[in-house]
């Protein structure tokens, strides 16, 4: 095995983690810096990671850092959720395959085959770009986009909330608004933006849903001292795994 990606992967339970992702919390919540790594923030255990110089694939678990050029695949039924400095989110899931080309706050995901979403909270800043064989997405802030993609690099465009831009190497474009969907093959012009039944989900839709509702749910868990204007990496998890206490007046987390 890669020499990174051992110790990139020899990593200790939920809580240790969440303890170090804490420590730069403050800093990270003053100054709006962005930490040069995401990481595996919910993994069902079907996750393999593959680092740019490397290769070998390697076990993913929560926690695991993912760095700028790895290659994630995701087994059939099974589901990922990688979080990134600023609040986006990239969830995979099915038989997915991307690539990290760039993290936040420019970042930049390559899919080839397989289910996607992409999360960007309100507070998400920077540009956010996903393509696949056939498109390049420009999502914004406050956007929930699901991105199929079939073994022959034919792409369906469906965004949930917020909106997304998609074009192609021809110079198509198309502006998807929040409720609508476009299909897009290799080599051709994207298709108008549809409505489509928002009442028809599947279990990918309905586990994105769960996952954007219990983040929400962490992040107002936070003490009014306790400022977030970009939120760090790990943030939204500290009310599941552990509370706020006050010493001297100041807000600390414990496990």
């Amino acid at each position: 095995m890669n020499k990174t990606l051992t110790t990139r992967f020899r990593r200790g339970p939920m809580l240790w983690g969440l303890a170090m992702l804490l420590l730069a919390l403050p800093a990270a919540a003053q100054t709006g810096e962005f930490q040069l790594h995401g990481r595996i923030s919910f993994d069902t255990g079907n996750v393999v990671l593959k680092a740019a110089s490397g290769n070998e694939w390697a076990q993913g678990a929560v926690n695991t850092l993912v760095m700028p050029g790895d290659t994630l695949w995701v087994d059939q039924e099974g589901s990922t959720e990688v979080e990134m400095a600023g609040g986006s989110f990239l969830r995979l899931a099915d038989a997915s395959k991307a690539e990290v080309l760039g993290l936040p706050p420019n970042a930049s995901i390559r899919g080839w085959v397989g289910a996607f979403y992409v999360q960007r909270t309100a507070r998400s800043q920077g540009v956010f770009q996903f393509s696949t064989p056939a498109a390049m997405l420009d999502i914004p802030p406050d956007s929930s986009v699901r991105v199929d993609i079939g073994e022959r690099g034919d792409t369906v465009v469906t965004v949930r909330w917020g909106s997304a831009g998609v074009r192609t190497d021809l110079g198509g474009s198309v502006s998807v608004p929040e409720g609508r969907r476009v299909w897009v093959d290799p080599g051709m012009l994207p298709s108008d933006a549809v409505v489509f039944d928002r009442l028809v989900t599947d279990a990918f839709d309905q586990w994105n849903n769960d996952r954007a509702r219990l983040l929400a749910e962490g992040l107002k868990t936070l003490p009014r001292e306790v400022a977030v204007t970009s939120p760090a990496i790990g943030v939204s998890d500290l009310g599941q795994y552990g509370e706020w206490v006050y010493v001297d007046s100041r807000p600390y987390w414990r496990p």
